[in-house]
């Protein structure tokens, strides 16, 4: 894989503070806040699929998961590339234990030569979740230490050697 740390989308200036804040939102499990900076933004950009994915999720920590659901489905149906909504829908069928069907979502981003590292960990960390709930934990801890070989400042390796029952190599 190539790695990249340039833009992962490109936003007008106004769109990109609306989406900084919203990003900072979900962190903070604010999803109403999120919420209303991502329809502004998506008043301006209304196909940007970031924007869109982001959405879902700020639906879900709102609890309401049939609107975040029926949206990341259709961000994924319009924007099939899009790494973050495959990954999102990927961890959507997880969570139910349709491991088939996360599988088959993810499988395709294997064959993706260039991720941003956002995309990467993302892919990573589904690609972890998926390992663990095939009972498969070694596949789990190698995606963990390829991850860690190319972004080791990235906070969630560290919580995912820890779930996984090792400390940093």
């Amino acid at each position: 894989f190539e790695l990249h740390g340039g833009k992962l989308g490109k936003h007008s200036p106004r769109v990109e503070q609306w989406l900084t804040e919203a990003s900072l939102a979900l962190v903070n499990g604010d999803g109403g806040r999120a919420e209303g900076l991502l329809r502004q933004a998506l008043k301006v950009e209304p196909d940007a699929p970031d924007l869109l994915n982001n959405l879902a999720v700020a639906y879900g920590l709102q609890g309401r998961e049939q609107e975040a659901e029926l949206l990341m489905r259709q961000v994924h149906e319009r924007y099939p590339d899009h790494v973050f909504a495959r990954t999102s829908l990927a961890r959507l069928h997880l969570s139910r234990g349709e491991i088939e069907q996360a599988d088959a979502l993810i499988e395709p981003l294997l064959h993706r030569q260039r991720f941003h590292f956002e995309e990467f960990a993302a892919f990573c960390a589904t690609q972890i979740q998926l390992s663990l709930a095939q009972a498969r934990p070694e596949v789990a801890r190698s995606w963990v230490e390829m991850w860690a070989g190319v972004d080791p400042e990235n906070p969630a390796i560290a919580q995912w050697r820890r779930r996984l029952g090792r400390g940093r190599r």
